[in-house]
């Protein structure tokens, strides 16, 4: 199973997840291939717009965040 992507913060108070590693976690749920998206028209997802696309609360978000690093980190 694929990581949960890790975020980018963009500055003192402003977190975001790349479109492209949700999509490619959301795929890799599904065995589907992830759609391409060209790194110049990248876009940033909220916690929020992440919950809300796959319907777990924000605080979830953050513990798959988490978890994922940890597991990272541990490898």
């Amino acid at each position: 199973m694929q990581n949960f992507p890790q975020p980018v913060k963009l500055g003192d108070s402003a977190t975001r997840w790349r479109l492209s590693g949700v999509l490619a976690y959301e795929a890799a749920r599904t065995g589907a291939a992830p759609p391409s998206i060209d790194p110049a028209h990248e876009q940033f997802l909220s916690v929020r717009a992440i919950a809300a696309r796959l319907g777990v609360a924000p605080s979830t978000i953050w513990r798959w965040t988490s978890e994922s690093r940890e597991q990272r980190e541990a490898a």
